[in-house]
């Protein structure tokens, strides 16, 4: 889409009032006046009210444009679900500067992409976790790239005392609502993140409408149980969404189930997302724990599909209510609500949150199928983006010149409800707990490797995980064993989510008609449906 038909686009949504002129910075000044005092967020140390939240990220982003950072500068942040995040977060969004969001599990690979396409002039990190150092892997990237001038560890920035600070709007350019507020990852298909700008105006219109979508308001208490630099979790809505609709929240670090658990009862939550996989071990968990669940009204599930059984096994398990929803960075989200029928808040993804969204489904020609008929979702509106930052050959591949976001997966829409059914993957691509990887990045690394000519990565259905990761060898390489090829690839510097859950030997490759490896009967290998050639 050219720069002339965004233009009109955007001037459209301001004019029909989806888009407001505001930005994250105001809209928590507002929240801070409005709330006060009220609770805010949570986490495993501490809790901060509104009040204090706007007066703490005020009181950094001071610091911040004494050390030099000015708007349209980008930090990367690389960091887990505390209130820390959430300050270092508001405090550059209200001097214009851009948090480019790392999750903790990326490698050196992923954030040497991250780092190369954002150049960034900081990078906040923390600098443990999960026995990885990140503060170490840090100080490589700022070697190796000159952009990043200072590199911050996070525990330290928390310690700091800042209350010497104050915020002088005179003294910098303070952003619009159509500046970039943030860039985040697309959780796409190819190996290396594809990051997208994500303006003020259309970001915001996005956490009111997911927000709305599931009830949430001032009486709720919304758990951010899985990594809040991930998009849903930030903002489907997420940490931003919940706070701006008046919600208390709270931010489990680790985002174990018993930890999860233990955060319903005691913070009395009424709201929160997962995965399926998550969702699972929650179930299971509570059948041994017992936790008072009393309080909980509405968990959403997303991330990968949800099976209708899984779904009824939470409303029965659990006591509450489920959303379905379907989602992506790009902005396009469509749920259930809870004031649907049982058997829609069961089986289908809902409609779009949106009130501009326009979805369609289409055929390989990209024309519109009846309904009822399976195609690709196509999606565009004032929640959805239409390019990725500095990335114009993948821009052409994903977005059609009129502004539709390809989004890869296939659907149908339900000719007796009017809601979207998500049918799966259109493209190639494996949903490991939510987490998406390529398959043929995992095999470019493991041609690497000096006794490996020939081999395929497919995905096998998994009751915990969504999906595994399976590698399939030659049976001549049989002494090559799933630790040795974990150990391999974790040499690569790859995302520990990234690495294999099983390997099986082939001793005839399946083909296809058309002389092409079967990757379906590979699949079904993995899963033990059919036996192994």
């Amino acid at each position: 889409m050219n720069q002339e038909l965004y233009e009109k686009f955007c001037h459209e949504y301001e004019k029909k009032g989806l888009w407001e002129h505001s930005t994250h910075g105001s809209k928590l000044k507002n929240c801070a006046e409005k709330y006060g005092e009220r609770i805010a967020l949570i986490d495993e140390q501490e809790e901060i009210s509104y009040q204090e939240l706007d007066l703490r990220s005020d009181q950094m982003a001071a610091w911040m444009l004494h050390e030099g950072f000015v708007k349209g500068e980008r930090i990367v942040i690389q960091h887990v679900n505390c209130i820390g995040f959430a300050v270092m977060c508001f405090a550059m969004f209200k001097i214009g500067v851009i948090p480019v969001l790392a999750m903790p599990s990326h490698g050196m690979r992923e954030l040497s992409g991250i780092v190369k396409t954002a150049q960034p002039k900081g990078f906040i990190v923390i600098e443990t976790y999960h026995g990885v150092d990140h503060l170490a892997e840090a100080a490589v990237l700022q070697k190796e790239n000159p952009c990043i001038e200072k590199v911050i560890p996070a525990e330290r920035l928390e310690q700091m005392d800042f209350s010497q600070w104050e915020l002088d709007e005179e003294l910098y350019e303070k952003p619009c609502s159509r500046d970039t507020a943030i860039l985040v990852l697309s959780g796409g298909s190819t190996g290396i993140p594809k990051l997208i700008a994500r303006p003020h105006a259309d970001y915001l219109h996005l956490q009111k409408y997911c927000a709305l979508s599931c009830g949430m308001d001032e009486n709720s208490v919304s758990l951010i149980a899985m990594p809040v630099t991930h998009c849903w979790n930030l903002c489907g809505p997420g940490l931003l969404g919940s706070l701006f609709a008046g919600a208390k929240t709270v931010l489990c670090r680790n985002g174990s189930a018993d930890e999860i658990l233990n955060c319903i009862e005691m913070h009395e939550v009424t709201t929160m997302a997962l995965v399926p996989s998550l969702l699972r071990a929650c179930i299971s968990l509570q059948d041994l724990m017992e936790n008072d669940l009393s309080s909980l009204q509405m968990i959403q599930i997303g991330g990968a599909m949800c099976p209708p059984q899984l779904a009824e096994l939470a409303v029965e398990k659990l006591g509450c209510k489920v959303q379905q929803i379907y989602g992506m960075s790009e902005g396009f989200v469509s749920a259930t609500r809870p004031e649907d029928p049982y058997e829609i808040m069961i089986g289908t993804q809902g409609i779009p949150v949106s009130p501009g969204d326009i979805m369609k489904i289409v055929d390989e020609e990209e024309q519109e199928v009846p309904a009822g008929e399976a195609g690709e979702i196509l999606a565009r509106g004032p929640s959805v983006v239409w390019e990725y930052y500095e990335n114009p050959v993948m821009s052409s591949v994903a977005f059609t010149e009129d502004g539709f976001y390809r989004t890869g997966d296939k659907g149908r829409i339900d000719p007796d409800t009017g809601r979207l059914q998500i049918l799966g993957r259109i493209r190639e691509q494996i949903n490991r707990l939510g987490e998406k990887i390529m398959p043929s990045e995992l095999e470019e690394y493991l041609l690497d490797h000096p006794q490996i000519q020939q081999v395929c990565v497919v995905p096998a259905d998994d009751e915990k995980l969504g999906q595994r990761i399976c590698i399939c060898l030659p049976e001549a390489l049989s002494g090559i064993g799933l630790t040795q090829l974990r150990q391999f690839l974790k040499e690569k510097e790859i995302a520990s989510f990234k690495m294999p859950d099983q390997v099986i030997y082939i001793r005839e490759w399946p083909y296809t008609a058309v002389n092409k490896i079967d990757r379906g009967r590979l699949r079904e290998m993995a899963e033990g449906k059919v036996a192994l050639c």
